[in-house]
């Protein structure tokens, strides 16, 4: 027997009325949908030709359009979870350190109101450190802060503790957060290199770098948490102060579960 001239035809597909007619060797695009309740028949995958237009079936939620490209949908798959679990918590939680952070600040805002501070009496001890570090670049700063300090010790002694309540009161109450944070750790680190002179002198026996050097990275860590994005005053502040906004914490939107 003689072969035929042509070659078989390739078999089609006849399992799908939009498909008769096709080979099975057409470059297959896959259109997945999601269905976030009632599952319906016409929500499964299916071989389409290419680059045809894919209609979403009614009441599915599209995810991908090919498995080589993933959309921004199926990225957000992974983080959805994290989100709506830890979001509002992390944001309370935030906000309930800043509170507390605020606290400590008002305890060490009180002492300094305290007569013997606020009369200046004790600013000459606590400036002193001067004549124990000698290090340099370090000696002329403490020297800087020793003659500005001592200048007016009364008024320089005034000057801290309203600067000290005002920053313990706007941690509180999340006042002008992102600029409080900020100003805390600026005020931190003054205290840090100015009255403990960075815990100068080493010795053997210290144990660590003095409590000021915490506050800044307290400071900052609650900047970067966003922690006067809710139970703040800045939620009712931020849409009034216009182009100063960024003075206050960023509206983040938190996701309950």
């Amino acid at each position: 027997m003689m072969p035929s001239a042509n070659p078989p035809s390739k078999p089609m597909l006849r399992n799908n009325n939009s498909l008769a007619g096709q080979p099975l060797n057409a470059v297959p695009d896959i259109a997945v949908w999601m269905i976030p309740s009632d599952p319906e028949p016409t929500c499964q995958p299916r071989c389409v030709r290419w680059n045809q237009n894919l209609d979403q079936p009614k009441g599915c939620t599209p995810v991908s359009a090919t498995l080589d490209a993933p959309s921004a949908a199926d990225s957000s798959l992974s983080t959805t979870t994290r989100s709506v679990v830890f979001g509002r918590r992390w944001l309370h939680g935030a906000a309930v350190v800043r509170i507390l952070f605020g606290a400590l600040w008002a305890c060490d805002a009180s002492f300094k109101w305290q007569p013997g501070f606020i009369h200046g009496q004790t600013l000459h001890d606590e400036l002193g450190k001067v004549t124990q570090v000698h290090t340099p670049v370090i000696h002329q700063w403490l020297a800087l802060t020793h003659m500005v300090g001592m200048a007016n010790p009364p008024v320089t002694a005034v000057v801290i503790a309203i600067i000290e309540t005002l920053a313990a009161l706007a941690l509180v109450f999340g006042v002008l957060s992102n600029a409080a944070f900020v100003g805390s750790a600026i005020l931190s680190f003054g205290i840090w290199s100015g009255a403990e002179a960075f815990h100068l002198p080493f010795h053997s026996g210290m144990t660590d770098l003095g409590p000021s050097v915490g506050y800044i990275f307290a400071s900052l860590a609650l900047f970067f948490a966003a922690a006067g994005s809710t139970w703040s005053v800045d939620s009712w502040l931020r849409p009034r102060l216009g182009a100063f906004a960024w003075l206050a914490a960023p509206a983040v939107e938190a996701r309950s579960a």
